[in-house]
């Protein structure tokens, strides 16, 4: 059996090789069989012999990966393989998707990788893999029809390819978690200038270094931004907040990215909005109580300032809201609308002198409960006591004596 085997790998790799070089001389596309065949030459290219856990992990994933049963044609029937999509089409049915995410993958993909002659693919996930920091081959850009990629922690490194900008159709870009950066600090406007009908845009972790470029603000389709830790610079762009179907933004940890708030129109359908840890700073407008649809409010450790605005008790969907330390001053409006909320950090401010208010015991679902620093005093009330969830708590500056209930417990300064 193993001569014929190895006799058998030889024949495949001989057609493997000649169809890639007829597509790279020719420029036309494969037929469905031969976009198998380059499939199972990728698969190929990234065994990695030497680490015992890739190789076990390799054979899992790809052990439908295989010729068909009569193996005198040499042939393969990849539409039924695992994270492959064909398009349902019996005469045309070329690959159009390809989804090995956390598959544990292992190796390198270079620019002579078969994956670049799958010219049909759409769709194109490889995340959470260890390509062992190899660079993304700007042959990518041969996959014209793509609308999601995504590559995010897989262990790619290097220069982002200004190739990627080519792929006028993408909706969905994720690069995100790896160690990337851009050639220039025109990097993120070259790259995305042309692909004006994104839908997601994910970089978190990337390089950045640079401005986030005005003209995001007219892409009307982005529903998702993710540009956490990039290394932002300058002003964000306020009328961003104002795509209409922008639902996720994430620009925390950018100390150096500066921003304010302006007025909110109710036909938003934000959910997420993190903030934390950049330089935001004015005030946050009464106007945000018309984001009825917001889940997520993070505004810790910014500079905003002035009054906490009453109309935060308005947006009744909130399970997390973070305000610590900002420069608000003031009274903690009553919250007690907010029956949803599990997380409430409210530490670090500048607010008037008082006691913990009676409406933080009517938030029965509090998980976690930040108050270190609000300028309060007096005693730990007892209402605390019918916050059965609670398993965190931090009240700095509190006199005793401290009430214990089971799950919480107190971090006294």
């Amino acid at each position: 059996m193993a001569p014929y085997m190895n006799h058998f790998n030889l024949l495949q790799t001989i057609f493997l090789l000649y169809f890639f070089f007829k597509f790279k001389c020719s420029g036309s596309s494969l037929s469905p069989d031969e976009e198998c065949s380059a499939l199972y030459q990728f698969k190929q290219s990234i065994i990695h012999q030497d680490d015992p856990t890739c190789a076990a992990s390799w054979f899992q994933t790809f052990h439908s990966w295989k010729p068909t049963s009569n193996a005198s044609d040499a042939g393969f029937d990849c539409c039924s393989w695992y994270g492959v999509e064909c398009r349902n089409d019996h005469e045309n049915g070329h690959v159009i998707g390809l989804d090995l995410s956390e598959s544990f993958l292992c190796g390198c993909i270079n620019s002579t990788s078969t994956l670049f002659s799958l010219v049909h693919l759409q769709s194109l996930n490889l995340a959470w893999n260890d390509f062992s920091e190899s660079q993304i081959p700007s042959e990518i850009a041969g996959l014209k029809q793509l609308r999601s990629l995504n590559l995010s922690a897989s262990g790619f490194s290097g220069q982002i390819p200004n190739e990627i900008s080519q792929l006028i159709q993408l909706s969905s870009l994720d690069l995100s978690q790896n160690l990337l950066k851009f050639q220039s600090p025109s990097g993120l406007k070259n790259l995305v200038q042309n692909l004006t009908g994104l839908e997601e845009l994910h970089l978190s972790g990337v390089d950045i270094s640079s401005s986030v470029p005005h003209f995001l603000a007219n892409f009307s389709s982005l529903r998702s931004i993710r540009l956490q830790n990039c290394l932002l610079e300058n002003e964000f762009p306020a009328a961003i907040f104002q795509l209409q179907k922008l639902k996720i933004l994430d620009l925390s940890f950018n100390t150096n990215l500066t921003g304010a708030f302006s007025e909110f129109r109710n036909s938003s359908l934000l959910e997420f909005v993190n903030l934390r840890s950049t330089s935001f700073s004015g005030i946050v407008p009464e106007s945000i109580s018309n984001l009825n649809n917001f889940r997520v409010l993070s505004l810790g450790d910014c500079t905003f300032s002035g009054h906490i605005p009453g109309s935060l008790s308005n947006m009744t969907k909130l399970t997390y809201l973070s305000l610590g330390n900002n420069k608000f001053t003031g009274f903690v409006p009553s919250l007690e609308s907010l029956s949803k909320l599990t997380i409430l950090d409210l530490n670090g401010n500048r607010f008037d002198k008082g006691v913990l208010p009676n409406w933080l015991g009517m938030l029965a679902e509090l998980n976690q409960l930040d108050t270190y620093g609000m300028n309060i005093n007096g005693e730990i009330p007892s209402f605390l006591a019918n916050l059965t969830k609670l398993t965190f708590v931090s009240m700095g500056k509190i006199l005793l004596p401290v009430i214990y209930h089971p799950g919480l417990s107190t971090l006294p300064n």
